[in-house]
């Protein structure tokens, strides 16, 4: 029964790895979002921040391993946002990075895969 147990587990944990992350900001405040919602999908995780606050487009401690390596990654989405594209792909040396922007509903949708999810995917 524990061999069983723990096989499980370590499925879990190995099919997490590979997911995909999907980070949707809506109606952007100056200082940040008044609300910023995270959830485990099956897929992957989903991070959604929407309206005028003072939070921080962020996971929460307990999923946040990822926070400062994509902090990185969300600049170039909104750098590139600003100049004018409504959506795009580029990669860096982990991640695979695709985003679309609606100016006029002040919508961005960014998601991040890992290379061997995004070649899974045949997107490179």
């Amino acid at each position: 029964m524990k061999k069983l147990f723990f096989t499980l587990v370590a499925l879990m944990l190995l099919s997490n790895l590979h997911a995909e992350d999907i980070i949707t900001k809506y109606n952007r405040g100056i200082f940040g979002y008044k609300t910023v919602h995270q959830a485990q999908q099956p897929i992957g995780r989903s991070l959604t921040c929407t309206d005028p606050g003072k939070l921080k487009c962020e996971w929460s401690s307990s999923l946040s391993s990822n926070n400062d390596r994509y902090e990185s990654i969300l600049l170039k989405v909104d750098e590139e946002c600003m100049n004018g594209s409504s959506s795009g792909s580029f990669q860096t040396s982990d991640y695979y990075v695709s985003y679309t922007f609606d100016r006029d509903a002040d919508k961005q949708e960014v998601h991040i895969y890992t290379l061997i999810e995004a070649r899974d995917k045949g997107l490179i």
